[in-house]
């Protein structure tokens, strides 16, 4: 594969990388190749923090969406759904989940209903 990958990187007009510690590793397997870092989130450092309950509290629901091309684990959501969810005390959370590959289990379930 890194055959393949430093190939590709030589062969390119710019590289993009998702951090700088990997775009060290492409300007060395490609010298001459522009790379510029593109981080994959997009935050400022003040807004990074911890959060107390409070904050918690005013939220209500869980989305996982799991859109990549293999089959999901099914076991760690169904274990959020059943047992993470459940744990927050009130009704009116609702967790649900979606994937883009069909699980041989049920592709999707949804609380408080869960396990019905």
């Amino acid at each position: 594969m890194k055959v393949v990958e430093t190939k590709v990187f030589r062969g390119v007009d710019h590289v993009t990388s998702p951090s700088a510690d990997e775009a060290r590793i492409i300007e060395d397997l490609a010298p001459g190749t522009p790379v510029t870092v593109l981080p994959p989130y997009f935050f400022e450092e003040a807004e990074i923090r911890e959060r107390n309950a409070a904050h918690f509290a005013e939220l209500s629901d869980v989305l996982f969406v799991g859109g990549f091309p293999h089959i999901p684990n099914v076991d760690a959501a169904l274990f959020i759904a059943q047992e993470i969810m459940r744990g927050f005390g009130r009704s009116d959370r609702t967790y649900a989940s979606y994937w883009s590959v069909t699980p041989r289990r049920p592709k999707c379930r949804h609380s408080p209903a869960i396990g019905s």
